[in-house]
């Protein structure tokens, strides 16, 4: 609040009142004037809210505080003389007509959110004396077209440029070491290729969703790649990356859908997950330094028809390869221990051969309707639900090695030319609908230690004629044999 003591209050016409020590107001020209020394505050201008079109600020005021003129909705020019040094919080936040601030030369700070969606507000660059600014200062901003940032600024913080769509350049200096999270992102006209090798550090989702970036460089000293720092980057083509990076975040080129990239530097022993999601690239090798594929790394890829990796890879995660509708693996190496959910939803390979896995997941090879051959050991304790449901080709005498003790819904269902005949003597449990629409299936017996035949398991098999039942069997599910 301001300093001074007294504050005579009047009337005017339209009934805005004024504190005559500190504030004037003319209601024809819609003019505020705020003068006096100390700090303006969002409490000693409210009731000018919907009505100031301009205002100045001159004598010893030094401060605007937060929210001071947050929402005047009718306000285009800022005048100042006073020497004020910092913008406090959301000082103008709102402002959506503000189209001309002076920047007083003892400015030194300006605090998060401060010019937050002044939409017509079209400045081009700050005063040399500011040394700090906030948080999505310029957030918004989208008359905003071109940008030099003054070298008085070290670090650009969290989302200073947040969703300014019209925001064409940025000139960086080569004093800045950072550049935080979502800056950029949603710069929809945005073109540039690199930032100064003096950035050490850059923030997640920095440059997500700016489509016109087409080729970057990353910083000599960056070390670690933000997650979803170009997601939705629909145009970029070339990405160079330097010989310090480790890791790769989360989604951090989602959909870039033009991408042309085909490794990773060795140096990089992590990837995060859905790195790659969804783009279009044919070929992909990733170096021996990565021991795990993380989930949905290359999901919805459409146009991956090869990938290689590590002979000592030890997983693949979640939907690591969902959707690659055009991959072709057929040999996953002997150090892989995991495969996981949906890890390969919807791919095309020809033959898996398994190495000593414990497990075959839910929906991992669902739909994958060019699968011939599955190769397996006998250390395969569980094939998932849906593990192989609609996989129209695959080979009609397969061998499920002994050792296996589950098999989950649906496992096999709709696999037209199965022709199985029994499972491994180790099997326990045969799930609802395992072999559902296995059209040539034409006899069957349920191991011994199978206790319950499950509803719908043979549902829709046509041609099966003869069933051996476990002398144990006690429980038959209903539709078990529906439509034989």
């Amino acid at each position: 609040m301001f300093r001074s003591s007294v504050f005579a209050s009047i009337l005017l016409r339209n009934n805005v009142a004024l504190n005559s020590a500190n504030i004037s107001y003319d209601a024809t020209s819609h003019a505020l004037t705020v003068f006096g020394d100390g700090s303006v505050d969002k409490d000693d201008v409210i009731i000018y809210r919907g009505v100031a079109e301009t205002i100045t600020i001159k004598d010893q005021v030094d401060v605007i505080g937060d929210e001071a003129f947050k929402g005047f909705s009718k306000l285009t020019t800022v005048s100042i003389s006073a020497p004020i040094k910092s913008f406090n919080i959301s000082a103008f936040q709102n402002c959506v007509n503000l189209a001309k601030v002076d920047f007083p030369s003892a400015l030194t700070t300006i605090h998060d959110k401060c010019f937050q969606n002044c939409q017509k507000l079209a400045i081009e660059t700050l005063p040399a004396t500011i040394t700090e600014i906030g948080e999505y200062v310029f957030a918004g901003c989208s008359q905003i077209a071109k940008f030099t940032l003054p070298s008085s600024i070290k670090a650009l913080p969290n989302g200073v440029f947040k969703n300014c769509a019209n925001l064409e350049s940025i000139t960086l200096h080569e004093e800045l070491t950072s550049i935080g999270d979502f800056c950029f992102d949603g710069c929809l006209k945005l073109v540039i290729s690199e930032v100064p090798n003096s950035v050490t550090s850059l923030g997640k989702s920095a440059f997500s969703n700016c489509p016109k970036i087409t080729i970057f460089t990353f910083p000599s000293e960056v070390t670690v790649v933000p997650e979803r720092i170009f997601s939705n980057g629909a145009t970029l083509a070339t990405v160079t990356f330097n010989t310090k990076i480790v890791s790769i975040g989360d989604y951090a080129f989602e959909n870039c859908v033009a991408l042309n990239l085909e490794t990773v530097p060795e140096t990089v022993t992590t990837i995060g997950t859905g790195a790659f999601y969804g783009c279009s690239f044919e070929t992909f090798n990733l170096p021996d330094s990565v021991k795990e594929i993380p989930a949905k790394l290359f999901m919805n890829c459409a146009k991956l028809t090869y990938a290689s990796y590590s002979s000592t890879l030890t997983t693949i995660g979640d939907s690591a390869f969902e959707g690659c509708v055009l991959l072709d693996i057929s040999v996953l190496p002997e150090s892989i221990t995991k495969i996981g959910y949906r890890a390969f939803y919807n791919c095309q390979p020809i033959k898996i051969t398994f190495w000593p896995l414990d497990s075959i997941p839910d929906y991992a090879f669902f739909n994958c309707t060019n699968l011939q051959k599955l190769i397996h050991q006998q250390t395969i304790k569980s094939i998932g639900a849906y593990a192989f449901y609609n996989c129209q080709n695959f080979d009609p005498n397969t061998i499920i090695e002994e050792g296996l003790v589950s098999v989950g819904d649906f496992a096999f269902s709709t696999l037209k030319n199965f022709v199985l005949t029994t499972l491994p003597s180790t099997v326990t449990t045969i799930g609802c609908g395992t072999f559902k629409g296995c059209e040539s299936i034409v006899e069957f017996a349920f191991p011994a230690n199978v206790l319950v035949v499950s509803s719908q398991v043979f549902m829709d098999c046509a041609k099966l004629q003869k069933v051996t039942f476990s002398d144990k069997t006690y429980e038959v599910g209903s539709e078990a044999f529906k439509n034989c």
